[in-house]
């Protein structure tokens, strides 16, 4: 009915949901709002985008797969709708642990002339731990390298690329590389970045309590 009567409705069903993943709201509603855009609208890609996370979110990665595969076969001219599809595809991937697919996705991604350094770091979040997923230890090790150098600023994502560099170091163990003495001063490396984001943490939510006693200001639009 909506769809013959009101089909630019779909529309606001996915910025509803849209503005859910952004202050990260329920995933359960965000594929309800999605599926009624879709409902509406089926030949829409984005709407397959944001579903997925939502599937993902919710630990369905079959769903998420679909989803992304059935928005991929729209053939959007848009690369970063084709990208976001490869990159929550991949990432479904990883979570069903088809490792290689999920590898194929994100080199398809990477390929992309398009692709922006935030959402390169995404893409580098599924492949560095799908290679680790293979024991291919030491590519794993180049793509944390490459990825830590894009996210200098981003305390939170140089400690998962860290962390993810660890895993491959232990993993590999290599004696002649002295894997285990790296290993060991990254382990420190970790700790300190930890307690770093920690003491950052509280300074935010202190500046925030302080601010909740002054005067609102007035709602920007929408």
């Amino acid at each position: 009915y909506l769809a013959q009567v009101s089909p630019e409705s779909s529309l606001d069903f996915h910025h509803r949901a849209y503005n859910l993943i952004q202050d990260d709201g329920s995933p359960a509603e965000i594929i309800r709002l999605e599926s009624m855009a879709i409902a509406i609208n089926p030949k829409h890609p984005n709407f397959y985008i944001n579903r997925s996370y939502g599937y993902s979110e919710l630990k369905q990665y079959q769903k998420a797969r679909a989803d992304c595969t059935t928005g991929l076969a729209l053939k959007s001219s848009d690369l970063n709708v084709v990208s976001d599809l490869l990159t929550n595809r991949a990432d479904a991937e990883y979570g069903l642990k088809d490792y290689k697919a999920c590898l194929k996705d994100c080199d398809e991604a990477l390929a992309i002339k398009t692709l922006s350094a935030d959402d390169k770091q995404m893409v580098l979040l599924n492949k560095a731990p799908a290679l680790i997923g293979i024991k291919d230890y030491a590519n794993a090790l180049k793509v944390c390298d490459e990825a830590l150098q894009l996210v200098k600023d981003d305390e939170d994502t140089q400690l998962q690329f860290m962390e993810l560099k660890l895993q491959a170091l232990e993993g590999r163990n290599d004696k002649k590389s002295k894997d285990a003495q790296a290993a060991a001063r990254l382990k420190e490396e970790c700790k300190r970045l930890k307690a770093q984001i920690e003491i950052n943490d509280a300074n935010t939510d202190t500046t925030t309590d302080t601010s909740a006693d002054k005067p609102e200001a007035d709602a920007a639009e929408d």
